[in-house]
C-alpha cells in the first residue's frame, strides 16, 4: 500500500495546483461572475444633442452605434466605434477620430474611465481632442451599463462642445 502513497499525493498536488492556477485565470480575466470589468465589451451607444459648452444645441447626437471596448489589467483603456473613427467625417461632427486610449479604476460601486481620442479634419489636420469620462457597472457576470459625458476642445481655441449619452454592453467570449 506505501508504494503507491507518494504518486497518489504527487497526483492529488498537481491537480490542486492546476484547480488554483485555472480559477486565477478565470478570476484574472473577469470570468468568474465577480463582476470585473477586465476585459473586451461590445459596447451600444447611445448619444445625446451636441452642446457649445454652456451654450445652445448646435446638431443632434448621432444614431446609436457600437464600440469595442477594452479594459486590461493594470487600468488601461482601449476603444473604438463605428461613429467617431478613422473615416468618419459625415458624422455629427464632421470629423475623422483615432482610436481612443485611457485610463480606468474602481470607485466605490462603479467603476470610471477616462480616455481621448484624437480628431482630424477631413484634411488630415490635427484639429481637436475629445475627452471622453464614463462611470459602468458590470451587471454579473457579463453585462456592463452606464454613462459618458464627451467634451471636444478645439486646438485653434474655437468654444469647446459637448454630449453625453447612456452605454450598456456585453462581455465578449473566447468561444
Amino acid at each position: 500500500m506505501k508504494k503507491y502513497y507518494v504518486p497518489v499525493l504527487f497526483l492529488v498536488l498537481v491537480a490542486a495546483v492546476l484547480l488554483i492556477r485555472t480559477t486565477r485565470a478565470r478570476a484574472d480575466n473577469g470570468d468568474d461572475g465577480s463582476g470585473r470589468l477586465i476585459g473586451t465589451w461590445v459596447v451600444n451607444v447611445t448619444a445625446n444633442p451636441i452642446f457649445l459648452r454652456n451654450g445652445p444645441q448646435i446638431a443632434n447626437g448621432p444614431p446609436p452605434f457600437v464600440e469595442l471596448a477594452t479594459y486590461a489589467a493594470g487600468g488601461t483603456f482601449t476603444e473604438t466605434n463605428s461613429e467617431l473613427n478613422f473615416n468618419s467625417s459625415g458624422s455629427a461632427l464632421h470629423l475623422n477620430g483615432s482610436d481612443g486610449l485611457g485610463a480606468w479604476e474602481p470607485e466605490r460601486a462603479h467603476f470610471k474611465a477616462t480616455f481621448r481620442k484624437l480628431l482630424f479634419a477631413p484634411t488630415g489636420d490635427y484639429v481637436a481632442n475629445a475627452d471622453l469620462h464614463e462611470q459602468v457597472t458590470i451587471d454579473p457576470p457579463n453585462r456592463l451599463s452606464g454613462a459618458f459625458t464627451l467634451t471636444v476642445t478645439f486646438l485653434n481655441g474655437s468654444s469647446s462642445i459637448c454630449s453625453s449619452g447612456m452605454l450598456s454592453g456585453e462581455r465578449m467570449k473566447a468561444d
